[in-house]
């Protein structure tokens, strides 16, 4: 970016970035995604939270397209730089995706714990519960794959508890598909 053009050079790196990724041109997003977040840096204007959005794109876009390893790192960075806790707890779970994609589950359900962990103590709203609903969700799934079914089970049954409390019927469905899929 030309001297004193960082902040323009960001929204437009940032808009082009996310016009390339709803394309599912995640090369081209990857590429935008850097390069806004480079300008970012130069930015007075551009706190580190505003730049915790591009990073966590920046790693699904590295997902789609295969980087596992920069995926895994771009949604560590969103961590680092966000108080947002329902998009921390988002960026977890993705590394915990990436982490089952890369067969290593018990790194995945680590992952998935701190997630759980992160939500302990806030209020009972229905995005927590939400969000508790596809932690121990993802949690079931990666029982079912160490082939341990009790635990799988009781993992879909607190899912099931927490979707219904979210008012979820969607999760709740899933819930009930967990459970019934560790009998």
């Amino acid at each position: 970016a030309a001297a004193g053009r960082h902040p323009d050079a960001y929204r437009y790196a940032v808009r082009a970035a996310n016009d390339a990724a709803g394309a599912y041109a995640h090369v081209e997003a990857i590429e935008q995604y850097e390069r806004a977040l480079r300008a970012g840096r130069h930015c007075h204007d551009v706190d580190a939270e505003e730049r915790a959005a591009p990073h966590e794109q920046l790693g699904r876009s590295r997902e789609f397209s295969g980087d596992l390893v920069g995926a895994e790192k771009a949604y560590r960075r969103v961590g680092q730089l966000t108080a947002d806790v329902d998009l921390a707890v988002n960026c977890l779970r993705r590394r915990a995706r990436v982490r089952q994609k890369q067969s290593r589950l018990t790194a995945a359900i680590r992952l998935l714990r701190q997630a759980e962990r992160r939500l302990a103590g806030l209020e009972s709203t229905s995005w927590v519960h939400r969000r508790l609903a596809e932690i121990h969700l993802s949690l079931s799934g990666l029982q079912m794959d160490q082939g341990e079914l009790t635990a799988a089970r009781r993992e879909g049954a607190l899912a099931q508890t927490h979707a219904e409390a979210a008012g979820d019927e969607h999760l709740t469905i899933q819930a009930y598909g967990a459970i019934v899929g560790a009998i």
